[in-house]
């Protein structure tokens, strides 16, 4: 059985990451010395949304864990906003397209799917 919600009126103000930079650090600790490698973002902020914080067009709070979820971004303005990675059952990442201001509106379809 598919179960498919509509949370309108979502408002995004994440943005994509603009940089990741390879960072390589020298640690000494009793003596012995090792050298980790760690990618690291600059810039940039996505946005978590937990299916937990949503509210449905009927205002029915929408379930904490959706098996197999599946998210669709319904756009109300001609600004791009995309998912982040893909999604999890408690939620997703999203994302508007970096030259953007402020925030955008969008209508989100979730479905579980399992």
């Amino acid at each position: 059985m598919i179960r498919i919600w509509l949370a309108p009126d979502f408002v995004v103000w994440g943005a994509p990451s603009s940089l990741t930079l390879s960072l390589a650090t020298v640690e000494s600790v009793n003596g012995e010395s090792r050298i980790t490698y760690n990618p690291v973002t600059i810039g940039g902020l996505e946005q978590t949304v937990l299916f937990a914080e949503l509210i449905d067009h009927r205002g029915n709070p929408l379930p904490s864990t959706i098996k197999e979820p599946k998210a669709l971004i319904m756009p109300k303005s001609a600004e791009r906003v995309f998912l982040v990675g893909r999604e999890f059952s408690a939620g997703f990442k999203v994302a508007r397209e970096s030259g953007g201001a402020g925030t955008t509106v969008v209508d989100l379809i979730i479905m579980e799917l399992g």
